[in-house]
């Protein structure tokens, strides 16, 4: 016997920074670009780690082959060490928030 088990996962594609760029208005802002490549829904959940960054949302599913884009904002330079946490489906990734050079 031969015993075949497809599991359908997400697969995100994660970029190890964003970069904050000054807004016309004042402040800084930048886009997060989440991609699933993977043949199941993604949930994904965001949360700043440094208090001066703020996200347009905290969480968003990721259709397979979709893709999300997420407002970042900082109302001052983004500073040293400032990361964002997503989490997935029991993964997590630390994304650098560095300002634009």
């Amino acid at each position: 016997d031969v015993s075949l088990r497809v599991e359908r996962r997400a697969e995100l594609v994660v970029p190890e920074s964003i970069a904050l760029g000054p807004h016309p208005q004042g402040g800084f802002e930048g886009r997060l670009t989440l991609k699933n490549t993977g043949l199941a829904p993604a949930h994904v959940v965001l949360q700043p780690l440094t208090p001066d960054i703020a996200l347009a949302r905290d969480e968003a599913d990721i259709k397979p082959e979709g893709s999300v884009r997420m407002r970042v904002t900082s109302a001052q330079e983004p500073a040293e060490g400032a990361a964002l946490l997503l989490t997935s489906g029991g993964a997590r990734w630390t994304i650098r928030v560095e300002r634009v050079q």
